[in-house]
């Protein structure tokens, strides 16, 4: 989108929006409508956005005091889920990718500046890679699976928003927890697959 080009949230014009956390949150106006003012969160599916959970009205302090509730909100459920301490895995703590021919077993770490700025800690950062073209050497692909070593959910990473794979005694010991756990439910779930 251009500088010049409006961002259209149906036929209302986007006048203010925030990413926080996992959401967006907008503020629309159309001057030739009523209700004039539209707030909203955007869900994006593909191309297509959705706005649930839409406040409308005529009174922009309405519509302001509804956007600032939400933003209020969802900082709220960042601060709950907050690591204690915040540490960032840095490069001095890593290999380099180059040094492996396959990334597949290792706990690789993401660049902490490719990640939203309440995010930006080693519990964003740790993932055990188990797949994807990304995680070979020299191949064409970017993509990486892997597994978050905090909430040890399944995900697609690109590999040049890789910083390396950790040294084994740099791994935090949540970390290293969480890794044992891990393994062995993969491990677990494998051998179920082969029976």
């Amino acid at each position: 989108m251009s500088k010049n080009e409006k961002r259209m949230a149906g036929e209302y014009e986007v006048i203010q929006s925030i990413e926080i956390g996992p959401r967006e949150i907008i503020v629309c106006e159309n001057k030739e409508k009523s209700p004039r003012y539209v707030c909203s969160f955007v869900e994006y599916f593909g191309v297509l956005e959705l706005y649930p959970d839409e406040k409308v009205s005529d009174d922009y302090i309405e519509i302001m005091k509804d956007f600032v509730g939400r933003i209020s909100h969802e900082i709220e459920e960042l601060e709950k889920n907050k690591p204690k301490e915040i540490n960032i895995i840095t490069a001095e703590q890593c290999e380099p990718l180059s040094d492996f021919d396959s990334l597949v077993g290792k706990v690789v770490v993401v660049r902490a500046d490719t990640l939203k700025r309440e995010y930006q800690s080693d519990r964003n950062q740790l993932y055990l890679a188990s797949g994807g073209n990304g995680a070979r050497a020299g191949a064409i692909g970017n993509a990486v699976f892997a597994y978050n070593l905090d909430d040890k959910k399944q995900v697609r990473l690109e590999r040049y928003d890789l910083l390396g794979v950790i040294n084994e005694n740099e791994l935090p010991d949540w970390a290293n927890n969480s890794l044992a756990e891990l393994q062995k439910s993969i491990k677990e779930r494998s051998d179920m697959d082969a029976r």
